[in-house]
């Protein structure tokens, strides 16, 4: 246990060394995708979805994603028709990502996974998508990480900690040793349970909850980040 200054505060901070990414809205920004295809398929339920809508998906699973959007508009569908309508999502969102290239990277980002390695720092990948292996093939960076875990490998989505708990354990680290950087309050609140630090990219009111906000990777560096969360 770390020893306490008479604030409360740690005489020796838990060292950092190992980052967590989530991938849609991280290290590629895959989550406009995710909303179009949403956004087709509940029109032909009759339904036209808000971009409201899609921040409360963010980082869920598709079949919870699904759910919440029936029941925000009021649709009922059978168990069958849903898995009919989440494998048809599935299917335009595939679709739609088909084309993607390491130039679909987000600002910054090659960059500081390629700085993290270089700071001697174990790297993981935490995503709630089911095609995050090959979206990262796509962007040409699979081998970028030590370890690759997506919704295949948790039974439970965020904001439960599972995935995030998950990667912990297959870097053999402690979550106090973890940084997540995440775009989602759901990925967030999972990041915390789990015992890690958060660090959020986009909005500062939806993302409050992390220990820090930046606007986007090419704002910050490896370094930077573990100085502010010292």
């Amino acid at each position: 246990m770390d020893k306490k200054n008479t604030d409360g505060t740690d005489k020796h901070p838990t060292e950092i060394k190992g980052f967590v990414f989530d991938l849609d809205g991280v290290i590629v920004d895959t989550a406009v995708h995710h909303f179009q295809s949403w956004k087709k398929v509940l029109k032909q339920l009759g339904a036209d979805i808000t971009e409201e809508d899609d921040l409360h998906t963010r980082g869920a699973s598709r079949m919870e994603s699904l759910e919440y959007l029936l029941n925000q508009y009021g649709i009922e569908l059978t168990q069958e028709e849903k898995e009919m309508w989440a494998a048809r999502k599935n299917d335009i969102y595939l679709e739609a990502i088909e084309q993607i290239t390491p130039r679909d990277l987000l600002p910054g980002a090659f960059a500081f996974l390629i700085d993290t390695r270089k700071a001697g720092l174990k790297l993981a990948l935490g995503s709630a998508s089911k095609n995050a292996i090959g979206v990262l093939k796509k962007l040409g960076i699979e081998d970028r990480f030590d370890v690759v875990l997506d919704g295949n490998d948790a039974k439970e989505s965020k904001p439960h900690p599972e995935i995030f708990t998950n990667a912990c354990n297959a870097l053999q680290l402690d979550p106090s040793e973890v940084v997540v950087f995440e775009d989602a309050a759901k990925g967030v609140q999972a990041a915390l349970a789990a015992g890690c630090k958060a660090v959020g990219l986009g909005d500062p009111e939806a993302l409050k909850a992390a220990h820090v906000v930046i606007s986007g990777l090419d704002q910050t560096n490896p370094s930077h980040i573990i100085e502010l969360l010292s």
